[in-house]
């Protein structure tokens, strides 16, 4: 696992000025994970974060955590 994604302060991914730059989140997602090497589920980490970090209310930030656990079960090989 990518030790700073596991061992260091949280990470998330975040596009600024998507139409001056060009830049998606996902498309950042797809960088950041072919840059580094990392798997799916290292990757659901950095989304996880941005979930936390979020000021949603509690019960969406359990449900939003949930459902990335979810999607990464679906496939077993996304957690590979």
């Amino acid at each position: 696992m990518f030790p700073s994604a596991r061992d260091k302060p949280a990470v998330t991914l975040n596009t600024d000025d998507p139409p001056m730059f060009g830049a998606t989140l996902d498309g950042e997602y797809v960088a950041v994970a072919e840059t580094l090497g990392l798997t799916a589920a290292e990757i659901a980490l950095f989304a996880k974060n941005a979930v936390e970090a979020s000021f949603l209310p509690s019960a969406d930030k359990t449900a939003l955590l949930r459902e990335i656990d979810e999607i990464l079960l679906q496939d077993p090989e996304l957690l590979a």
